[in-house]
């Protein structure tokens, strides 16, 4: 009896009197003394601290041991030191065993099983330790959204709104972004006067605004509404939210849902483009270079198309190769204006693969090679670019880069003429002419299974 009261008065000091900060201290022998007697008696509290004790000395495997004990009881430091040892301590993270502890804080933990259920739904998306299914994703985060979790609740909206896991509901999609609402209580969206937004952060609240704007912008689940959307996208710009910066500052400029006024339109698209959003940066420039909103200013215009060129976005790309080869606001250099052209291209946008069609055909920038430039051509030509379509008739007429087939000179004219380019129009004209009428039959036939 004597023996049982000392237990029970050793777990009960170690519980009040023995903080986790203690075990970092000097006298780990004693604190080891204390609580190791608890933790023999199932105490989790100090099977975590006995196991972070052990660790301390280095014996990790007896250590992980008894952290793994108080997690098997639902402690969540241990469950979360759990977690964290399997994603962090080996070579490489061990997925399957943090996703157990995380199925396993899911079920059983007290405090934050939200979250838990929340990173579990997580996992089943990713396909982190788990097969990747996302009507599991759909069950653990829906279990996180009723229980408040706030990311859970956007990330349950956003699989309603793309049909993940879920027939697609777009009303579904509405009601769980608005349980993210700070104004939900009041049924309607905050009116927000415009304020400096650098220093705010994003958050799924305005990441769920800016999806609600989306759904009022296009009548989705709601009535269409122009206006309502914009007073999501405000709330979702003042938190932070780039893209809805960026929608928010382009319907200023074309008066869409707001009163037309080009200078707060800049403003906003300014705000995404400081913020790394680079469609903004992109647009930003031609902002410049219009002088809408802002004062007209070519520096900035080159600074900002450059910004956007440097995070890969192709349109940019393109046109600063553009300005390269003009040489108007820049000085002229055909090699860069190819390497960007180059960038563009590798990303399918079909000017830019005409354009760098025509670096090679006329040794701007690189030796002169018609084969590259007929590949470079056919690459737009089969995105039905119209100039490349051109062009490549004209060497095929030719045998430049490819051999010499005036029907299909014939067929690529012809679908450049189809889409109302002059030249194209003549070329075709006087190619039907030195064609047989067997040729001229057989390139129609082709020019007809192409148009289909």
């Amino acid at each position: 009896m004597k023996k049982l009261l000392m237990v029970v008065f050793v777990m009960i000091a170690t519980f009040f009197l023995i903080p986790e900060s203690a075990i970092s201290g000097q006298d780990l022998e004693l604190t080891k003394k204390l609580i190791h007697p608890s933790a023999l008696n199932g105490l989790d509290v100090d099977q975590y601290r006995y196991g972070l004790l052990r660790l301390k000395e280095n014996y990790n495997i007896d250590g992980w041991n008894w952290i793994e004990k108080a997690a098997s009881q639902g402690y969540e430091k241990a469950i979360a030191a759990m977690i964290s040892h399997y994603l962090h301590d080996g070579d490489t993270p061990d997925y399957e065993m943090a996703a157990h502890w995380i199925e396993h804080g899911a079920k059983s933990a007290k405090d934050n099983r939200t979250k838990y259920q929340y990173l579990l739904g997580n996992m089943y998306v990713k396909g982190q330790g788990v097969k990747k299914d996302f009507k599991k994703a759909v069950y653990w985060t829906k279990l996180a959204a009723e229980g408040d979790h706030v990311v859970a609740q956007y990330n349950l909206g956003l699989f309603y709104a793309k049909g993940m896991g879920v027939p697609q509901d777009y009303k579904q999609a509405r009601d769980w972004f608005k349980k993210t609402d700070r104004s939900y209580r009041i049924g309607k969206p905050l009116n927000y006067c415009i304020i400096d937004a650098r220093e705010i952060k994003v958050t799924h609240y305005g990441k769920a605004q800016y999806e609600l704007g989306i759904l009022y912008a296009q009548g989705l689940g709601v009535e269409k509404s122009e206006e309502i959307a914009c007073s999501y996208f405000k709330s979702a710009a003042i938190d932070g939210v780039s893209k809805a910066q960026y929608t928010l500052g382009a319907n200023y400029i074309e008066g869409k849902g707001v009163e037309k006024d080009a200078e707060k339109g800049a403003f906003w698209i300014k705000k995404a483009a400081e913020g790394g959003h680079a469609l903004s940066q992109f647009v930003l420039g031609k902002l410049y270079f219009k002088g809408i909103g802002v004062p007209q200013d070519n520096e900035k215009f080159v600074f900002w198309i450059g910004k956007a060129a440097e995070q890969g976005y192709s349109q940019a790309q393109r046109a600063l190769g553009e300005l390269y080869v003009d040489g108007q606001y820049i000085s002229k250099d055909y090699k860069k204006a190819v390497d960007w052209f180059e960038k563009a291209a590798a990303q399918n946008d079909h000017m830019a693969q005409y354009k760098l069609g025509i670096m090679y055909f006329l040794g701007q920038g690189v030796e002169i090679d018609h084969k590259a430039s007929f590949f470079w051509a056919k690459k737009a030509a089969d995105q039905n670019n119209v100039y490349a379509q051109y062009s490549l008739g004209g060497m095929y007429l030719k045998g430049q880069g490819v051999l010499q087939n005036y029907e299909m000179a014939y067929v690529l004219e012809s679908l450049a003429a189809s889409q109302g380019l002059k030249e194209a129009i003549t070329a075709r004209d006087k190619i039907a002419k030195i064609l047989s009428p067997e040729q001229l039959s057989s390139a129609k036939k082709l020019l007809s299974k192409k148009s289909l």
